[in-house]
């Protein structure tokens, strides 16, 4: 999925109730043995200009990425934006958007992702003319998805977001094994462990 300007609601790396890659259909809560071995398959969302409404998932909705999950946001995008603007009002996710069961109970056994989550926010080149960073996150950023999880490693590479004075504000960064970020100025206001 590519992303380089205009408005949209929601945006999915996956699919809407419809698996990518290898999966058991006869294991509706995508609960994933955990020795056994990931797919090959990868998603990517990226997002380089524009406003997201909502929330952003490197997973689909109620469905299951067999393999890794990258989102790549502002100048780590694969496609540069026609103007070097990103708003994202919700959260950002590396998984799915619900469990199999679509309900509000986050799952730990859910598995919205077999393998890896990354999530890179680049915001080199995005400032405005007073300097200040044109990157803005409201919501919180997530390494697992909105009430189900990850397999493998999510990890999170934040860089040049926000500046001296006038940091980035959002909620939150939850549930990553890693988190790099380098050149940033984030303030975090503080969540609870779910979006719902």
């Amino acid at each position: 999925v590519t992303m380089t300007a205009g408005t949209v609601n929601r945006v999915y790396g996956g699919g809407n109730k419809a698996f990518i890659g290898d999966f058991d259909t006869t294991n509706t809560k995508f609960e994933v043995d955990k020795d056994a071995e990931a797919g090959i398959v990868e998603s990517f969302v990226n997002i380089s200009g524009g406003r997201v409404k909502n929330n952003v998932y490197g997973s689909g909705n109620a469905s299951f990425v067999d393999g890794n999950t990258r989102v790549n946001l502002a100048s780590s995008s694969t496609t540069a934006a026609t103007t070097k603007t990103l708003r994202i009002d919700g959260s950002v996710f590396g998984g799915s958007e619900t469990n199999a069961d679509e309900d509000k109970t986050y799952q730990y056994k859910a598995i919205g992702v077999s393998g890896d989550a990354t999530i890179t926010v680049d915001g080199t080149g995005y400032f405005d003319e007073d300097g200040l960073s044109t990157v803005k996150i409201n919501g919180s950023i997530y390494g697992g998805g909105n009430n189900s999880n990850t397999r493998g490693n999510a990890k999170l590479y934040v860089d040049k977001v926000g500046v001296k004075g006038t940091p980035m504000s959002m909620a939150s960064i939850q549930r990553f094994s890693n988190v790099y970020i380098k050149d940033s100025v984030l303030e975090l206001n503080g969540a609870r462990d779910r979006s719902l």
